[in-house]
């Protein structure tokens, strides 16, 4: 017999609240703070005209990261998906990936480059050095 998964309680790291984990997902901060973290990453790479310098699109708020695909073939190194990811120490980091799918063996990560301890307002430039795409005019 299957065991219905038990809800858990959680305090928010950011903000204290106690929230219910009901998926058992292990998230460490509350929906709010989660989508908040996101939103200023999003804000730090330059916002609307990151999206439209970039082509990034399917954004996805997780739990402190924010990640998108960019389109193939555009980017160097045929990076198409970036994941940042807001550490304990209130720095950054920074995996850049090509993820490709196939019939027999289905969808695969190759990372092609990490940016660890990277500080807010260098989001910019790194993101540009390592895929060669432009944040802004």
């Amino acid at each position: 017999m299957q065991q219905a998964a038990t809800a858990t309680t959680l305090e928010c790291i950011c903000c204290s609240a106690t929230f219910v984990d009901s998926l058992n997902l292990k998230y460490t901060r509350c929906e709010g703070c989660r989508r908040e973290v996101s939103e200023t990453i999003l804000k730090q790479l330059g916002g609307a005209r990151f999206l439209a310098m970039t082509g990034a699109k399917h954004l996805m708020f997780c739990d402190g990261n924010l990640r998108f695909k960019l389109s193939n073939n555009f980017a160097k190194d045929g990076i198409n998906f970036v994941d940042i990811q807001l550490t304990k120490a209130d720095l950054y980091e920074v995996k850049y990936s090509k993820i490709t799918h196939s019939r027999t063996k289905g969808p695969q990560e190759l990372i092609i480059a990490r940016d660890s301890m990277v500080y807010g307002d260098m989001l910019r430039s790194t993101f540009t050095a390592a895929t060669g795409l432009y944040t802004s005019l």
